[in-house]
């Protein structure tokens, strides 16, 4: 009887991580295997790779060049099950699973069904490489894919050392407050657009800033993590090489379309790029600016134009860096931004326009 008992639990041994293994399936197996390949071993991972990342996303080769190796990411089927609902159309796909996450960060496409896995892989390169990613989800077919990240709620903290005077003696303020005299705006409206010329005019300035505040954040209770350390010492390298980008100055269909979806958001209960209407930013814009074309920011956090600017210039977690460059595009030529208290958050929605 013995005997019987031993062989079923060495069975049931045997049996498990295959039940594991083949829940991961197709292409979003190849691209977890490749995940972990690059976790486990990085520098062996970019010696195979290195040419293909070179075409995909560069800016992964250095993050491989000076990695140590990590934990494997876990799979999670209700991630993956979120990011089917994601592809077809659930808007706050609701996580139903056991592991225990603090946060998360998630992308999505279409068109892409024909990419190698590869691709999926350096398009989420900020994530592959941190040790705070302990989950991980896909979903792909021709509709669509969407990836999903989960978060350890056991993150490890980083220092950043800045011990520099920012010099802003050269900085034209007045300059800056290009929606100084619009009577409709709130003082924090103003606020914002003066934020996001301030760092389009005078980078190299900002850069200081931006050091200034990772600095602080990193003795903060709440701490630096990886992904933000990493981001933000590649955001201060690409400020100090910028050219200053033109003034943006307010427009107000651009606000309108900017307020529209923000109190779209602030009446469903969540943020997202895609309205209720199913809307997407370029042609709220279009609608509301038959002349213009456009795209959209969302952050949200405390009600503090600058920390608001400076999260999505370091745009952590997202590994295209999105919203930067969006900030950062020389083409724009106006803006409109637009904000909501909700959630115990400060959300605002910036949009960004040119003929």
């Amino acid at each position: 009887m013995k005997v019987k008992t031993i062989r079923l639990v060495l069975l049931i041994l045997f049996i498990y991580p295959l039940i594991s293994v083949a829940q991961v399936k197709g292409e979003a197996n190849d691209i977890f295997n490749l995940i972990n390949a690059a976790r486990t071993n990085p520098k062996t991972f970019l010696a195979k790779y290195k040419t293909k990342i070179e075409t995909y996303e560069p800016k992964f080769i250095s993050l491989l060049e000076n990695a140590s190796p990590i934990e494997e990411v876990i799979w999670d089927d209700e991630l993956a099950k979120n990011c089917k609902q994601s592809v077809y159309g659930n808007l706050n796909p609701v996580y139903e699973g056991d592991n225990s996450m603090c946060g998360s960060s998630s992308g999505s496409g279409s068109g892409f069904s024909k990419r190698e896995a590869l691709y999926f892989v350096c398009d989420s390169y900020t994530h592959v490489l941190n040790e705070d990613d302990q989950y991980f989800g896909f979903y792909i077919d021709e509709k669509g894919h969407a990836y999903k990240w989960g978060k350890s709620c056991k993150t490890k903290k980083y220092v950043f050392e800045f011990n520099e005077a920012i010099d802003s003696s050269n900085v034209d303020f007045t300059k800056l407050k290009t929606a100084n005299k619009e009577v409709e705006l709130t003082a924090m409206d103003k606020e914002m657009i003066k934020e996001i010329n301030f760092v389009r005019q005078y980078p190299k300035v900002y850069a200081s800033i931006v050091a200034d505040y990772l600095a602080d954040k990193s003795k903060s209770w709440v701490g630096l993590s990886k992904a933000e350390y990493n981001a933000g010492m590649e955001l201060i390298e690409e400020l100090k090489e910028m050219s200053p980008s033109q003034l943006l100055y307010p427009k107000a269909c651009v606000y309108e379309a900017a307020k529209k979806h923000g109190e779209d958001c602030k009446s469903r209960g969540f943020t997202g790029h895609t309205g209720s209407d199913g809307s997407s930013p370029f042609s709220r814009i279009s609608k509301f600016c038959s002349d213009l074309s456009g795209n959209e920011n969302i952050v949200g956090g405390r009600k503090n134009a600058r920390v608001l600017v400076i999260q999505l210039l370091i745009d952590a977690g997202i590994s295209s860096r999105g919203h930067r460059y969006n900030m950062l595009n020389p083409n724009w030529e106006y803006v409109g931004c637009y904000g909501y208290e909700g959630n115990s958050m400060y959300t605002y929605i910036q949009n960004f326009a040119m003929d």
